[in-house]
C-alpha cells in the first residue's frame, strides 16, 4: 500500500480514557429529564379528559352541593339476587355480615339524620330517589331507608312509582295485583286499599 500511495505512521494508535461519545452522566440525566416531563405529561392529559367523578367529596366541590352520605359497597347485597332484602339485616347472618350490615345501616341512619336537618322548619314529608340509568339500586336504597326511617319511630310509606318495570315488590316478596297504576286509572279506589303492610 505504501508503494501506491506513499504514505508513514505518524504515531500509534490510541484509545482515549474519556470517550467524545457515549457521555453516560449526560444521557442519564436527559433519560431522566424527559422521563419526568413525560410523566407531567399524562397526569395533566389525563386530568384535562378525564370526567369521572372518583370520590364523593371531587362531586361535592365541582357541583357545589352537600352530600349527605355515603353508602359503602357491601359484597354479600352484590350477590344477593332475590328474595326479601330484609332477611339480609336479620341478626342471625355471621360476624362478618354483622360487621358490614352494622355500616351500612350507620351510614343510612346519617342519610335520615341530614334530611332532618335540611329542613327543621318545616319537616320533610316527601323523599324522591331516582337515577339515569336502570339496575343502579333505587329499589333496595328506597326498602332500606324506609327501614331505617321507621326505626326512628316515624310512619313510612314507601310507593313504588316505576311504571314501567316495578321491583320494590319483588324484593319484600309482595304481591304486585293493586298498586299505584291501579288508583291513578280508578278513582273509586281508595289509596288505603293499596297499601301492603
Amino acid at each position: 500500500a505504501q508503494s501506491t500511495f506513499p504514505w508513514s505512521i505518524i504515531a500509534d494508535p490510541f484509545v482515549s480514557r474519556r470517550p467524545i461519545r457515549p457521555l453516560i452522566s449526560r444521557n442519564i440525566l436527559f433519560g431522566f429529564l424527559v422521563s419526568l416531563l413525560s410523566g407531567f405529561g399524562v397526569v395533566i392529559l389525563r386530568n384535562r379528559f378525564d370526567n369521572v367523578f372518583h370520590t364523593s367529596s371531587e362531586l361535592s366541590s365541582e357541583s357545589n352541593i352537600p352530600i349527605l352520605s355515603t353508602l359503602p359497597f357491601l359484597q354479600v347485597i352484590k350477590d344477593y339476587e332475590s328474595g326479601n332484602i330484609l332477611k339480609l339485616f336479620k341478626k342471625d347472618n355471621s360476624s362478618e355480615s354483622k360487621y358490614q350490615n352494622f355500616f351500612y345501616e350507620e351510614s343510612l341512619r346519617e342519610f335520615f339524620t341530614s334530611i332532618r336537618f335540611l329542613s327543621v322548619d318545616k319537616p320533610l314529608k316527601v323523599i324522591a330517589i331516582t337515577s339515569s340509568i336502570p339496575s343502579e339500586g333505587k329499589s333496595f336504597s328506597n326498602i332500606l331507608i324506609s327501614k331505617s326511617i321507621s326505626e326512628f319511630d316515624k310512619r313510612v310509606l314507601l310507593i313504588d312509582s316505576d311504571m314501567r318495570r316495578p321491583t320494590i315488590h319483588k324484593r319484600l316478596t309482595s304481591d304486585n295485583i293493586l298498586g299505584l297504576s291501579n288508583l291513578l286509572v280508578d278513582e273509586s279506589l281508595d289509596w288505603r286499599d293499596a297499601i301492603k303492610i
